[in-house]
């Protein structure tokens, strides 16, 4: 007969280190849902204002919010807004543990994008939008805001899993694909707030205003392409390293 050699006083080890910081998935994963609820009130501000704006123009109020959601801003707030849903609900339902891959891949994504709306619109964009809609309270939500609690998530929230490198490559398909039709449907768009063509939601995209012309847009995208890649790989790698700590954690309390 097998001799037991452990001792049941020592087996809770792991187990604690899991379920003693249940209360603190659970405080981060409503405050996951309270961001949601931000960025949802702050999106039906900035359409708000972006229909009145519209309106002075004579825009039907349908065009200004499709404009509206043509920005990478507003898609990526929304983005940002559904998985931190899923990743908040999923632990409220009772779902401990890591998050699953594809959870993973998803907040690797969204806070990446979050991470470069923060970025570039206070480096490059503040202050040159439309004064109607590119300030006040929403704005701050979906440029400052939600950025940094992106930001706070990728750095404390528990359960972040760490991701492969390919992972990268998922991030940067949405980029691209916004590029791309951004700049194909540009020349065919009314402006929301003069009502006409050819419009672009950000100037450094529009070749009509651009030093340089296509060649100028261009120069800017690979500029933006390169800071996406290395914001992405830093999320990658900041998620890789997290994991690496709660392992040696974890083996030192198990040691003890």
């Amino acid at each position: 007969m097998a001799v037991q050699t452990s001792f049941p006083h020592e087996r809770p080890a792991v187990a604690v280190e899991t379920t003693g910081r249940g209360w603190w998935r659970i405080t981060w994963s409503l405050a996951r849902l309270v961001m949601v609820v931000l960025i949802a009130a702050a999106t039906v501000e900035q359409g708000r204002l972006a229909m009145a704006v519209g309106a002075a123009a004579g825009i039907d109020a349908s065009t200004a919010v499709l404009r509206l959601l043509s920005f990478f801003t507003v898609q990526s707030n929304l983005l940002a807004a559904a998985v931190l849903a899923w990743a908040g609900v999923r632990v409220l339902v009772g779902r401990r543990g890591q998050d699953s891959a594809a959870l993973g891949v998803a907040l690797a994504a969204v806070t990446t994008y979050m991470l470069v709306t923060g970025i570039v619109y206070n480096a490059v964009l503040r202050g040159a939008g439309d004064v109607g809609i590119m300030l006040g309270w929403s704005n701050d939500i979906h440029h400052v805001i939600g950025p940094a609690f992106l930001l706070l998530d990728l750095l404390i929230a528990p359960g972040r899993r760490a991701l492969r490198w390919w992972s990268l490559l998922v991030v940067l398909v949405y980029p691209v694909v916004w590029a791309a039709s951004t700049l194909i449907l540009g020349p065919h768009l009314v402006s929301p707030s003069t009502g006409t063509t050819p419009w672009y939601p950000y100037p450094f995209l529009d070749p009509t205003t651009t030093p340089g012309g296509y060649a100028g847009v261009a120069g800017w995208d690979s500029g933006i392409a390169a800071v996406i890649t290395g914001i992405g790989a830093l999320v990658i790698l900041v998620g890789r390293l997290r994991s690496r700590v709660r392992g040696r954690d974890r083996g030192d309390t198990a040691r003890g």
